[in-house]
């Protein structure tokens, strides 16, 4: 019976616990939940971003009767942040 008991109350805990915090694998040190809310932690690097300009890039093209070419398409410029 106590086994029974002490199972049933792993599950609960278990199910309590949100999946994203179970899937986290970023080994930072932990921050206290609140609501389901993890604050991100302040940081004092910024992003490094850069401006990537547009560019022409061949996509495959398969048309109805099976043929295939390649085709120019616009990308258009965006700012990238890594």
């Amino acid at each position: 019976m106590l086994r029974k008991l002490i199972l049933a109350m792993a599950v609960l805990a278990m199910a309590a616990v949100p999946m994203s915090a179970l899937a986290r694998d970023d080994h930072r040190e932990q921050r206290p939940f609140f609501l389901g809310v993890y604050p991100e932690p302040y940081s004092a690097y910024a992003a490094r971003c850069y401006w990537q300009p547009g560019y022409w890039a061949s996509q495959p093209y398969v048309d109805a009767n099976g043929g295939y070419a390649y085709v120019s398409q616009w990308v258009p410029p965006q700012q990238v942040c890594y």
